[in-house]
């Protein structure tokens, strides 16, 4: 085999390897960091009875933001409107109400939360952090 050909090769197998390990690390972050909110549809019944205790390692809520976050707590929705759905917020500081998810994510060490901002009585901006 001529030294070109097993450059190639080489050079082939490298760019592969790069590739997969690029994939693999984007298929672990994703599952551990957006999968654990996308499970579930919202269920208002599940919602109000899920992580009360803030021990919530089953993640009853979180499994729900990403539905939430398309169908309740969207741009111009009202105040009202949403908190007929979700009740009250566990916490609120000034303008951004915050419901308490869970351990979701990662490692599931740290508490996830849906946060959601509002201006004027409507749905500025909504999504979910970890503290």
């Amino acid at each position: 085999m001529k030294i070109s050909t097993v450059a190639k090769v080489i050079g082939g197998l490298l760019a592969g390897s790069i590739v997969a390990l690029l994939l693999l690390r984007w298929g672990v972050s994703w599952w551990m960091h957006e999968r654990p909110f996308s499970t579930a549809r919202f269920d208002r019944a599940q919602w109000m009875a899920g992580n009360r205790s803030n021990d919530d390692r089953d993640c009853i809520r979180g499994a729900m933001a990403k539905d939430i976050l398309r169908t309740i707590a969207t741009p111009g929705a009202s105040r009202t409107d949403v908190e007929s759905q979700l009740g009250p917020a566990d916490r609120v500081h000034e303008n951004m109400a915050h419901y308490d998810l869970g351990m979701c994510s990662g490692l599931r060490v740290d508490y996830d939360n849906l946060d959601i901002k509002y201006i004027d009585g409507k749905v500025a901006q909504a999504g979910h952090s970890q503290s």
